[in-house]
Order: structure tokens, then sequence, then C-alpha cells
């Protein structure tokens, strides 16, 4: 049986959109009948500037690392992740130029057909 390459993803997409197949919503062995929904996706994603990307390792071409929700920068409404307190200040000292470069090259890397799933 041949498939084609789309078949191919599609089925690899089914996949992965089904959650990972060691865990199980199926009742406890004590019998509860209890079924939890799957845990939600971290806001990383979805809020953060560069898919949640180090900010300063998309501003220096390393796209990647992801940053560390906890060493962070709020500014006009846009929230940048860091890997490290290092980083972060290193962002900082020349913060507007950082910005724009690094918006320039994530622009470029999503042109290129980057996505966050390195």
């Amino acid at each position: 049986m041949k498939f084609s390459a789309l078949s191919i993803f599609i089925i690899f997409a089914t996949v992965l959109a089904s959650g990972c197949a060691h865990k199980s919503n199926a009742p406890s062995p004590s019998g509860d009948a209890t079924v939890t929904a799957p845990a939600a996706a971290p806001a990383v994603a979805s809020t953060a500037e560069y898919e949640g990307h180090c900010a300063m390792g998309v501003c220096t071409g390393k796209f990647a690392d992801k940053g560390n929700p906890d060493i962070k920068l709020e500014r006009d409404g846009k929230t940048y992740y860091f890997c490290t307190e290092d980083d972060k200040a290193k962002f900082e000292k020349k913060l507007n130029a950082n910005v724009k470069k690094a918006d320039r090259r994530w622009r470029a890397f999503l042109h290129r057909g980057g996505s966050h799933a390195l």
C-alpha cells in the first residue's frame, strides 16, 4: 500500500492532536469514574513574543531555546521571555535596538518556514 506525503502528514497530525499514547483518561483502578481533561498547553506559546523563545536568543539568531516563563520582561503590552537573568540584562541594556533586531530576525525566520516546533 502506498501513501502520499499528504496522507502521511494527515495521519501524523491526527496522532499528535490526539495526545500522548501513554496518558489515559480511563477510570482509576479504585473505580473512580471521574475523567480528567488533558492539561491545557502553557500560555507561553500564545501570549509571548517570538512564540515563547528566548528574546535574546532570537536577537542573536539562535531560535531553538525556549524562554523561561519566570524570567520575563513586559513592555508595551508584550511579554518577552529569556533563558537566563543574564540574557534578560543584556537585552534590556539596548532594549529598543534589541527589540527591533529580534523582530526583524523573527519575521525572517517565519518567512523561511520556521516555527515554534523546532
